[in-house]
């Protein structure tokens, strides 16, 4: 559901998949921004998420959690909360 609702959201059409690599949301402004949907976000998923981004040539990605926030070089989670303010504009 959660996914669902991002998707919605954000009016997002684009997502990636390759094989068993998949990317929920992409969204295109002048540069790639690739958006995974998660409940809850473990080190694992930062990880692969992190080497999803890079395989796409993105410069950085985010992934929308239920209530987490962090940052790292690439990837930043943000909570389902801050999605209208962070992401509305880019969609």
């Amino acid at each position: 559901m959660l996914e669902t609702y991002v998707v919605n959201l954000l009016n997002a059409s684009h997502y990636y998949r390759e094989g068993k690599k998949e990317i929920d949301i992409v969204l295109k402004d002048g540069e790639l921004l690739p958006i995974e949907v998660k409940e809850h976000v473990g080190e694992e998923d930062l990880r692969k998420f992190s080497n999803l981004v890079k395989h796409i040539n993105a410069k950085r990605g985010t992934i929308v959690s239920l209530n987490q926030e962090m940052k790292r070089p690439e990837v930043e989670v943000i909570p389902i909360y801050l999605v209208e303010k962070k992401l509305c504009i880019l969609s």
